[in-house]
């Protein structure tokens, strides 16, 4: 059987090193302090910098996040309807299961 590259990650979701993808998730800003924020998604909270925002962030505001830096802010409707998507795509992921 050839070698397709391909590995498993912790989560058991099969990866490759030939078309690497990094999926950022829109999270909630529930906290500010200057230029560190607490975010939340899907109930799960961490602290992350808005030093890389090109525009100021607000307690409230969904962000995109890499690497513990807030890289850009989504439009409130638009984070909602994302965080629904991927919860079916979740759902749909675990029924399968």
């Amino acid at each position: 059987m050839p070698d397709s590259g391909a590995t498993r990650s912790r989560a058991g979701l099969r990866k490759t090193d030939r078309n690497p993808m990094c999926v950022a998730i829109p999270s909630i800003i529930v906290s500010k302090n200057d230029l560190m924020a607490t975010i939340e998604v899907y109930g799960a909270q961490r602290q992350v910098s808005l030093m890389l925002l090109a525009e100021e962030a607000e307690v409230g505001d969904y962000v995109l996040v890499h690497a513990g830096y807030a890289i850009q802010k989504v439009d409130p409707e638009a984070g909602r309807e994302s965080l629904a998507l991927f919860s079916q795509v979740l759902d749909s992921l675990t029924d399968h299961a």
